[in-house]
């Protein structure tokens, strides 16, 4: 299910009973949470869905209709269709709706599969859109407004955390955001490009030169680049490479459909010929279980840069990816 068609059931008010919500871009993913609440559900957060079959087992009578929200789940994800049903089931009688977040899915998975119509993908979105959206709530002209844009990685999330930096900055200093906006990159308030090293660390990854890539990840400063730093900016890239590759193997119409940055783009066109489609999709896979990982506590930071080098080894291998995990 697109974007589109979720806000049509909205208007409508004609919901699913079970949405699956995945994707990066976590503040549109909030507003449409919050969207389908304000149609006169009380928005519960649960840690599982086993505490919601409980909820749903025990009150026999529901006053209000309840939207239950659940992240991150894994094992729900593990379940057999009977449980995936069952929770359907329950939702219908019991008045209620829930909404499932994840950060990413396998696409492989029966779980994928199952619920396959209702999950709705927020991705990141498109420099034109990013730029109005910013403009909108700051006086940043485009040139800046792209700069912002390139430093957090076309993420719409990360560049309203940039801007309520901005926002105090310029309360603090009596001025506009547009005027402090030089000053606050060149302190090093925001968000940094990708350092010389870092770059040239993507383009040896991109160029399928592992060796040489390993060899200078040994360099990186975890001061400057850390590694979720390094993995954000390697997601990037591959989301870029990913589109060209799809519009070259006739599977897009448009290069930059994916909504990343026409710069991206540009610097991951002249190596989309080293790479298959189905690679470039399981390096995005994998580098987002990683990046998961460390944020759910599961992966420790400190190895993120070996498990990308295993990555890479698999790949020069010829190995299934998903067999690296």
């Amino acid at each position: 299910m697109n974007i589109a068609e979720l806000k049509t059931q909205i208007k409508s008010n004609e919901l699913d009973n079970v949405y699956i919500f995945i994707g990066e871009e976590i503040y549109i993913r909030n507003v449409y949470i919050d969207n389908i609440a304000d149609l006169g559900y009380l928005k519960q957060e649960m840690p599982t869905v086993a505490d919601v079959f409980k909820k749903l087992g025990a009150n026999k009578l529901i006053n209000k209709p309840v939207l239950y929200v659940i992240r991150d789940d894994t094992d729900f994800i593990k379940q057999d269709i009977v449980v995936w049903q069952r929770l359907e089931a329950l939702c219908t009688s019991g008045a209620c709706k829930v909404i499932l977040v994840y950060n990413t899915l396998d696409k492989r998975s029966k779980f994928y599969k199952h619920y396959e119509d209702t999950i709705v993908n927020f991705e990141k979105l498109s420099e034109p859109i990013l730029i109005k959206y910013i403009q909108k709530d700051s006086d940043l002209d485009t040139a800046q407004a792209k700069d912002l844009i390139k430093r957090c990685s076309s993420n719409y999330t990360l560049c309203l955390l940039e801007l309520d930096k901005l926002k105090m900055l310029a309360q603090v200093n009596n001025t506009t955001i547009s005027k402090l906006y030089n000053k606050a990159v060149n302190d090093g308030v925001l968000i940094a490009l990708p350092t010389a090293e870092l770059q040239l660390y993507i383009n040896a990854v991109l160029e399928r030169d592992f060796a040489k890539a390993i060899e200078i990840s040994k360099m990186l400063d975890e001061k400057t680049d850390p590694p979720l730093k390094v993995l954000a900016f390697l997601y990037n890239t591959f989301e870029a490479l990913f589109s060209v590759v799809a519009y070259e193997s006739g599977y897009s119409f448009k290069k930059n459909e994916s909504g990343v940055n026409f710069w991206a783009v540009k610097n991951a066109e002249i190596f989309s010929f080293k790479w298959q489609i189905a690679e470039v999709r399981d390096v995005m896979d994998y580098i987002q279980s990683v990046e998961s990982g460390i944020k759910m506590g599961i992966v420790f930071a400190e190895t993120a840069m070996d498990n990308l080098a295993v990555l890479f080894m698999t790949i020069q291998l010829g190995l299934e990816i998903r067999n690296s995990k």
